[in-house]
């Protein structure tokens, strides 16, 4: 394909994601109550809980998905306190999905508009648009996998880029239990710029940033259910009862 067809494709392609995102902000405007399902059944409760400071201990979880990492919930909390409609806090995820798309592409090389077309053309696919007015997770997870990629792409040794990739990491395993088996892609990938680059005074820049982040979800299930990936029966098999609860925005 020459640049100029190229040029021309990744206009074309942010003309239309361009379409897509006011349309869906102005959706998200008129109608900011989310639709019902999994957004007001835990993804809101967490974002709550976070808010509420009861994530610690959560003495009022009636639905198991409340014990979910809440790291990427923090973002949704955000928008709560700041009183911004939660339909739109997807589209905000999509924008910065955009951006680190373009930021890959460039990152392995890819010339300008070839990055624009690539990043387009992920944030046009369905899997992202259906959660275009929805409160959930999944593009932050997206987000922090990529940047992971970005990160591992350019290693350093600075105590700066420890941090980061820790808080990245962190973020990524933060969000959603699936989201280890990126991290351990990640890590059985890059291992070896990750082992040359480290020492005793860089891990320990990455581990604080990566546990509070991170592993801290999995450390509160752990001792308040026995279970680190509760309500997953991997480690226990009890579940918690109740049923699906209608919370209330504050």
């Amino acid at each position: 394909m020459q640049k100029s067809q190229t040029k021309t494709f990744a206009y074309v392609s942010l003309l239309i994601l361009s379409y897509r995102i006011v349309y869906y902000a102005y959706i998200g405007i008129i109608h900011p109550i989310p639709a019902l399902g999994d957004s007001w059944d835990y993804h809101i409760p967490i974002s709550q809980s976070i808010l509420s400071g009861t994530f610690l201990t959560l003495p009022h979880a009636t639905v198991a998905q409340w014990y979910y990492p809440g790291s990427a919930e923090a973002i949704n909390a955000l928008f709560l306190l700041l009183h911004i409609p939660l339909t739109l806090s997807n589209l905000f995820a999509v924008l910065v999905l955009f951006v680190v798309c373009f930021v890959l592409g460039r990152t392995f090389r890819l010339h300008f508009y070839l990055s624009i077309l690539f990043a387009a053309m992920v944030c046009g696919l369905n899997v992202f648009v259906r959660w275009y007015n929805a409160v959930s997770i999944d593009v932050w997870v997206a987000v922090f996998f990529l940047l992971g990629i970005i990160l591992l792409e350019k290693p350093r040794k600075s105590y700066l880029y420890f941090a980061t990739l820790g808080f990245v990491l962190g973020m990524l395993i933060g969000s959603k239990y699936t989201a280890c088996l990126f991290a351990v892609i990640l890590v059985v990938l890059y291992w070896k710029p990750i082992i040359s680059n480290i020492s005793f005074g860089r891990l320990i820049t990455f581990i604080i940033p990566f546990s509070i982040f991170g592993l801290f979800w999995y450390i509160r299930n752990a001792v308040l259910k026995h279970n680190p990936f509760y309500p997953m029966p991997l480690l226990d098999c009890c579940v918690l009862g109740g049923k699906s609860q209608t919370v209330t925005l504050p």
